[in-house]
C-alpha cells in the first residue's frame, strides 16, 4: 500500500490542510487516508460517570468529522479512508503511516498564539525527523 494521510481537527482551519491533502492524493494517484485522534488525557481529572458519555461523544464528532471530509475527497474523485484514533496526537500519526506506507503525511500548523495545539514548532520539527526516520514519509506543513 501507499497513499497520503491527512490529520485534521475539524473547524475552519482544516479546510486548507484538506484541500491540500486532496491535490497531493490526485497528483500522486494515492488514496487519502484521513486521521482524527481522540486524545482523553485532559479527561482524567472528569468524574467517572460522565467520563464515558463524554468520551463516546468525542468519537462520533470525529466520526463526523472524517465522514464530512471524505465526503470532500470523494466529490474530487479522491478514494478516502476515514481513520477515527485515540491516543497521543503524533503516535498516533506515525503508526497509521507505518501500516499504510504513506508517502507523505499532511498536518495543519498551529495557529498563531495557540499553546494548546497539539503541535508546537518544536514538536513538528520532530515529527518530520520521525516520519522520516520511521515511514520514510514526507512531512507537509498547510498553515
Amino acid at each position: 500500500m501507499s497513499g497520503v494521510v491527512c490529520a485534521i481537527r475539524g473547524g475552519p482551519p482544516s479546510k486548507s490542510t484538506l484541500r491540500r491533502a486532496i491535490e497531493l492524493s490526485q497528483a500522486r494517484q494515492l488514496p487519502l487516508y484521513l486521521l482524527y485522534v481522540v486524545n482523553f488525557h485532559f479527561l482524567m481529572h472528569t468524574a467517572h460517570s460522565r467520563l464515558t458519555a463524554i468520551q463516546e461523544e468525542m468519537r462520533e464528532m470525529g466520526e463526523m468529522i472524517l465522514f464530512m471530509a471524505q465526503e470532500t475527497a470523494i466529490a474530487a474523485n479522491v478514494t478516502a479512508y476515514p481513520e477515527v484514533r485515540e491516543g497521543e496526537v503524533e503516535a498516533q500519526i506515525i503508526a497509521l503511516c507505518g501500516e499504510v506506507d504513506a508517502d507523505v503525511v499532511v498536518v495543519g500548523e498551529p495557529l498563531p498564539g495557540r499553546t494548546t495545539a497539539a503541535f508546537t514548532g518544536e514538536k513538528l520539527a520532530g515529527l518530520r525527523a520521525r516520519l522520516k526516520e520511521q515511514c520514510r514519509a514526507e512531512l507537509v506543513l498547510v498553515p
